[in-house]
This record gives structure tokens, sequence and C-alpha cells, in this order.
């Protein structure tokens, strides 16, 4: 198998997490446990690759991170994203006004 069709495989299961995440935020928005979000499938898309590539520094190499502690850090990170009582959606900024690197 080449490379090229390795990275398609890979993005193509990737892509399944994603769409059962939209799936479950949707179900979950339906049964009024999550609010508003500023975009459903973009979100379920930032955490799926955020978690992708933390578990992968976290675990992939030494020294790897506590397991446990690697559960509960997403775990904080997918209950306050998801399920916060605070306002999930803000304000849309323009690129121009977020902080660059040193900043």
């Amino acid at each position: 198998m080449s490379d090229e069709k390795v990275e398609r495989a890979y993005n193509a299961l990737v892509q399944r997490f994603i769409d059962a995440t939209v799936r479950h935020i949707r179900d979950e928005q339906a049964r009024g446990r999550i609010g508003e979000l500023a975009d459903v499938e973009q979100t379920a898309r930032a955490l799926i690759w955020m978690d992708e590539r933390y578990l992968s520094e976290a675990l992939g190499r030494e020294p790897r991170a506590d397991p446990g502690v690697v559960v509960d850090v997403l775990y904080n990170i997918w209950m306050s994203t998801l399920y916060s009582s605070g306002p999930a959606v803000t304000p849309r900024r323009s690129a121009a006004s977020l902080p660059t690197a040193g900043q």
C-alpha cells in the first residue's frame, strides 16, 4: 500500500469519528443537553483532530504521559466545550485581530 493510500484510509477513519461526534452533538442538542455552538461540524472536527494529535504526542512518544491524566484532560476539554453553562458562541474575530506568536 502506498503512503497516499494509507493517508486516505487514515483520514477516512478519522472522518468516521468526526461524523459520529456530529451525530452525538446534534442528538444532545435535540435533548437540550448541549446548547448552541458556532458550528457543530467544525467543533467536532476540532475536537477529534485535537484528540488525535494529543494522544499521539502524550502516549506515542517517550516519556509517555500518565494515561489516567490524559483521559482526565480530554474529558475536561470535551465536557467544558460541549456541556458548559457559559456562552458557547462568541463574536467572530478576524484573523488580523488575533494575537500573533510573541505577543
